[in-house]
C-alpha cells in the first residue's frame, strides 16, 4: 500500500507531494483541515483525508506494510508511528520526497533514509560530496515531475492562474521571491516598490516562514502599495509553475524557486547576499545585482546566458523522465522492497 502524508501546517509542501499522490493514485493524509481547502482548489481530483495528530498513525497503518511518501525524514516519522506499529504489528516504510533543490548542506540530514527521491545529477553529486550517496537502499530520480505535471494539466492551471493573478498587458512581469534566510529582504523589497517603473509589474512572493515571522513588515509593504496596481503580493500559492510561466524575470537569491525558473530559460537576477557562504553555480545562470536601486535600469534579455542556463537545467533535473517513467520506477522500487525480507531488519 502506498500513502502520502502532509504532516503539520506546511501548504508549500503540497506542491511537491500532491502531484505524486495523484500520479500514484495514493490517498493524501493531512493533519490540518485548512490544507483540504487549498488542495481542492489546486488539485481537485486528489483523494484526501484529514486526521488528527493523535489518530494519524492508526488511520495509516491498516496493512502489513505501508510505503509513506512525505517530506518528513525518518527520525521524525518513527516517533509518530512507534506505538501503533507495536500494537498492530504493521510497519510503515518512509519514502522521503524532496521539496526543492537547495544549495544548503541540509542533505546530510538524510543519512538515515533508505528510500529517497532526487531530481537529477546535481543532487546525486551533492550526496556524493557529502559521502552519503551509498548509504541509501534505493534512489528514485524524478526529474522535474512538478513541471511535467503542470504541462499535463496545462489548460486547468492556466485558467486558475489567470483568475488569481492575471498577467498584465504590455508590462514586464518580474517575480521577487527570496528565500526565508535571506537577510537583505527588508532593504530590497521597499526599494523595488519605490523605484518600480511604469513598464513593469512586480510580483512579491515571500516564503511562508517569512510571512509568519515578520507579519508587521509584510503589512508595512502592503500599505506602501495600496494605490499601486502594478504590484501584486503572492501569498502561499501552492503550484509554483503556473505562476513562473507568467513571469519574464526572476529576482531573488539561490532559493529553490531560482532553480525552478531555470525551466523557462529566462533572465535571472540575484541579490548580492550578505551570507559569505553563498557560492553556487546557479549565480552563473544570471546576473548579480550589486546595487538594487539600479536594478530596473540594467534589465536585459541575457541572451548570452541562455546556453549556460539550459546546460545547468539539464544537470539539475533529469529531462528524460516522463510521468509514466516515474510512476513505473516508483512502483517497481516499492515492489522490490516489499519482496526483500531483509529490508526492514
Amino acid at each position: 500500500m502506498n500513502t502520502a502524508l502532509l504532516y503539520g501546517n506546511s501548504p508549500f509542501y503540497l506542491d511537491h507531494i500532491a502531484p505524486l499522490a495523484l500520479l500514484l493514485k495514493m490517498k493524501l493524509f493531512v493533519t490540518e483541515k485548512s490544507l483540504i481547502k487549498k488542495a481542492d482548489q489546486y488539485y481537485p481530483e486528489i483523494n484526501m483525508q484529514h486526521s488528527s495528530y493523535h489518530n494519524i498513525a492508526k488511520e495509516i497503518l491498516k496493512e502489513e506494510r505501508t510505503f509513506l511518501f512525505s517530506q518528513l525524514p525518518s527520525p521524525l516519522v518513527k516517533p509518530i508511528f512507534l506505538t501503533e506499529e507495536a500494537l498492530s504489528k504493521n510497519r510503515v516504510i518512509p519514502f522521503f520526497v524532496h521539496h526543492g533543490q537547495s544549495d544548503k548542506d541540509s542533505l546530510f540530514g538524510l543519512k538515515e533514509e533508505k528510500l529517497i527521491t532526487i531530481y537529477g545529477d546535481k543532487m546525486k553529486d551533492d550526496l556524493k560530496r557529502l559521502e552519503i550517496y551509498d548509504k541509501f537502499s534505493h534512489i528514485v530520480t524524478t526529474g522535474n515531475y512538478r513541471y511535467n505535471f503542470y504541462l499535463a494539466h496545462h489548460k486547468f492551471y492556466k485558467k486558475l492562474i489567470n483568475s488569481l493573478y492575471p498577467k498584465p498587458e504590455n508590462k514586464i512581469t518580474i517575480l521577487y521571491a527570496p528565500s526565508w534566510s535571506e537577510p537583505s529582504i527588508k532593504e530590497i523589497a521597499p526599494s523595488l516598490i519605490k523605484n518600480l517603473p511604469s513598464n513593469c509589474h512586480l510580483y512579491l512572493k515571500f516564503h511562508p516562514n517569512t510571512e509568519e515571522e515578520f507579519p508587521g513588515f509584510i503589512e508595512h509593504l502592503q500599505s506602501l502599495c495600496t494605490k499601486e496596481k502594478s504590484i501584486t503580493f503572492v501569498s502561499q500559492l501552492c503550484p509554483i509553475y503556473p505562476l513562473l510561466d507568467q513571469m519574464e524575470i526572476y529576482l531573488g537569491d539561490t532559493s529553490s524557486i531560482g532553480y525552478d525558473f531555470l525551466t523557462f530559460n529566462r533572465p535571472l537576477y540575484f541579490i548580492r547576499s550578505k551570507n559569505p557562504q553563498q557560492k553556487t553555480t546557479l549565480l552563473r545562470c544570471g546576473q548579480v545585482v550589486e546595487h538594487i536601486e539600479h536594478f530596473y535600469k540594467n534589465l536585459s534579455p541575457q541572451e548570452e546566458l541562455s546556453q549556460i542556463r539550459s546546460t545547468y537545467y539539464n544537470y539539475v533535473f533529469d529531462t528524460y523522465i516522463t510521468l509514466d517513467n516515474l510512476k513505473e520506477k516508483i512502483i517497481n522500487t516499492c515492489k522490490e522492497v516489499s519482496e526483500d525480507p531483509l529490508f526492514l531488519l
